[in-house]
This record gives C-alpha cells, structure tokens and sequence, in this order.
C-alpha cells in the first residue's frame, strides 16, 4: 500500500467519522426535516437575513484588521487599510482544497511590502493561534451562561463520557499516525511549521500587549459573529434563545470545522454540528435551515467583500 493512498484513506476515515457520529445523532429526526421545511421557508423573515449578511459584512472586514494588529506586534509597521485588503483576498482563496492558498498569499503580499518571508510567515501562524484561542476562550465563557451548557451537563452520563472520550482517542490516534509516522504529509509539515514559527516569533521579541490586545479583540468578534447566527434565528422566527446559546454553538462549530481537513473552509461539517447543537434547544428541520442559511450567508458576504478588489485580480491575472 503506498504512502499516498495511507495518507488519503485516513484522512477519509477521519472525515468519515465525525460525519458518522454528526448522522448517528439526528437520524431518527431526519425524515421530518423535508415535510418540515416548506413551512418553515414560508415564515422566512428576508430582512432578517439581510440584517445577518450586512452583519457578516462588517465582522469579516473587522476581523481583517487583526492580522495588521499582529504584523505591528512583530515590529513591523503595516498600513491598515492594505493590511485589510490583503487579509479579504487571501481569505476567499481558502475555499481551495488544502487551504494553504490564503497562508500563501498573504506571505507573498507581506514580503512584497518588505517583510522578510520568514515574519510575514510568523504572522500568519501567530494570527492563525490567536483566533483559535479567541473561539475556544468565547466557548468557554459562554457556556457558563447558557442553557445548553447545563442540558450537557445533565447528559454527561458515564456511559456517553466512556463513548465521547472513545472517539477523540480513535481521532486522536488516526492524527498521532499521520503526524508522527507521516513525515512528508501536509499535516506533518504544517505542525511542524507552526512550532518553528512560534520558536522563531519569541526570537522577534514581539509586543505581547498588542497580541493579548488581538486576543481579546478577536475574543469580541466571535460573540459580534455569533449575532448573525441569531439573526438568522429570528428569520426563521426561532429568536427567542439567549446569545449565549449561539456563541457556544457558533463557536464549536468553527472549531470542528477547522480540525477537519478533509472538508475545505470546515464545509459541512461546521452545519452539521451547528445543526446538531441546535436540535436540542429548537426542531431540527429548523436547526438544519439555520445552518444551511448561515452558511450562505457567510459564503455571500465573503464574494461582497471581494468584490471591490476583483477588476485589480483580472489585471493582475492578464
């Protein structure tokens, strides 16, 4: 069996099972979803999700501004309206499979504007830890204040603790495999670049205050983005849940789809989760929808935003 064909088939397997464990959990739902729909499509509130994308909008060019905040703390002055225009652009290229395009580009663009290959190459990763942090730290603290968080605790039987901790060690020894027995696979050398970039960012002697300021400016914009989830809640007339409810789903949403990746920009996985979260708390044909739409949403206000910079692409392009 040749190494390439290992590395896709436990990358599937890895992919297969969260998708499994996200069906097992709401099959017996399943069959209601698509006699349910119609209804639910016909008490859509349009203004609702126009409310969510024009709020979508603003948190991607918001949040655009943190990598700038991250540049600066490696002592090297970026302008922040480029910084922005940089960040937008190389985020829609995520979309590619492997998601290396966005990294790529950004440290292209940073070595252009005089960054050395190897800071602008930090930035990215110091960028790309402070907002996994932020969406972790706003889970946490939002569960503290939502009803989903005590109904999990109230679930927490021992046999679904024993099934739980069976899986992530299933996952976790599916990464171990590739990561440690798979040198020349992506995840290898993406990990293995990571830990050299930190090594090399505490060599840089950063602004620590900068970065903890990101951090929790970050930290802010995953409750603002969680507002959009709302929304899309209220469209569906479904908003009568506290936001400490979609901060918590939103945010593990993000934080699986990111882990798997097998699935481009966490695409399915992060609805099916979302969906799967919801459907304890509202109807899950409703649960479904509301992710579906997020998704959409968040998918429209990424092509607006790159609007205004696509003339200066096909340029480029020709």
């Amino acid at each position: 069996m040749s190494r390439s064909f290992t590395k896709w088939f436990l990358k599937l397997l890895l992919f297969l099972a969260v998708s499994s464990i996200i069906y097992l959990s709401t099959q017996k739902s399943l069959a209601e979803i698509s006699s349910h729909s119609a209804e639910v499509l016909n008490a859509l509130q349009p203004s609702w999700l126009l409310a969510s994308l024009l709020l979508s909008i603003v948190y991607r060019v918001v949040n655009a501004c943190g990598w700038t905040f991250v540049v600066r703390a490696l002592h090297h002055p970026l302008n922040l309206g480029t910084g922005v225009k940089i960040w937008l652009i190389s985020e829609t290229m995520r979309w590619l499979p492997g998601s290396i395009w966005s990294y790529g580009t950004r440290v292209y663009q940073g070595t252009k504007l005089g960054m050395s290959k190897t800071k602008a190459s930090i930035s990215v990763t110091v960028e790309l830890i402070l907002t996994l942090t932020a969406w972790a730290i706003s889970a946490l603290l939002a569960l503290g204040f939502s009803p989903l968080g005590y109904e999990a605790l109230r679930l927490l039987s021992f046999s679904n603790l024993i099934f739980g901790l069976s899986v992530m060690a299933i996952i976790s020894g599916i990464l171990f495999y590739v990561i440690y027995k798979q040198p020349e696979s992506r995840i290898h050398q993406k990990l293995s670049s990571m830990l050299g970039d930190l090594i090399l960012t505490l060599r840089e002697r950063p602004n620590l205050g900068i970065l903890i300021s990101t951090l929790g400016f970050f930290t802010l914009l995953c409750v603002f983005n969680a507002l959009g989830l709302y929304m899309v809640l209220m469209g569906l007339a479904f908003g009568n849940y506290l936001l400490a409810d979609m901060v918590v789903v939103n945010s593990l949403g993000f934080l699986a789809g990111f882990f798997v990746l097998a699935a481009p920009g966490g695409i399915g996985i992060r609805e099916g989760f979302i969906a799967l979260c919801l459907s304890q708390i509202i109807p899950l044909q409703v649960a479904v929808l509301a992710a579906i739409l997020f998704r959409l949403v968040q998918i429209l206000s990424e092509i607006l935003c790159l609007l205004p910079f696509l003339p200066e692409l096909l340029r480029r392009n020709n």
